[in-house]
């Protein structure tokens, strides 16, 4: 197994100068957490250098190669955590059936004890002309999760 930092795709350097230091933009902050989670666990993954606040890319998808310090054992960096992580999965959406679609909750519980819940679960949203709530509601569970995982990082955000 090659290590993760053998590869790496882009290097985000979206900066804002902060009160004590190197913030980080919070929609680049975003768009590494989206990266990290839109495959399978560990597929793609991001580092946040905490000393200058770029963030590194690395996909074992792709073959643009860019170079990076040592992560392995540095405290300087730290890795963009996954939806699941947040608790931004399966309790998320059962969270939303309980407040947006109470008379479903039974029904969105039982279509994630099974293989390809995401799919059966939009199906249903588009049947009760839901999705669009969905969507607004996961954004906000999200950024509000990446925020507090910032502060519990003392990760300075700005935007």
């Amino acid at each position: 197994m090659r290590p993760i930092w053998d590869r790496v795709i882009s290097c985000d350097d979206r900066l804002v100068r902060g009160r004590t230091g190197m913030a980080v933009d919070f929609s680049a902050l975003l768009d590494a957490f989206e990266f990290v989670s839109s495959v399978g666990i560990g597929e793609n993954t991001a580092f946040l250098c905490k000393e200058t606040g770029k963030i590194y890319w690395h996909s074992d998808w792709a073959d643009d190669v860019e170079e990076i310090p040592d992560i392995e054992d540095s405290e300087e960096y730290i890795r963009i955590p996954e939806k699941k992580e947040l608790d931004l999965g399966k309790p998320l959406v059962l969270k939303f059936a309980r407040h947006h679609l109470p008379g479903d909750s039974d029904k969105v519980l039982e279509i994630f004890s099974r293989e390809g819940a995401y799919a059966r679960f939009k199906d249903l949203l588009e049947q009760r002309h839901a999705i669009d709530r969905w969507y607004a509601f996961e954004r906000k569970a999200t950024e509000e999760a990446l925020r507090t995982w910032c502060d519990d990082n003392d990760i300075e955000v700005s935007g």
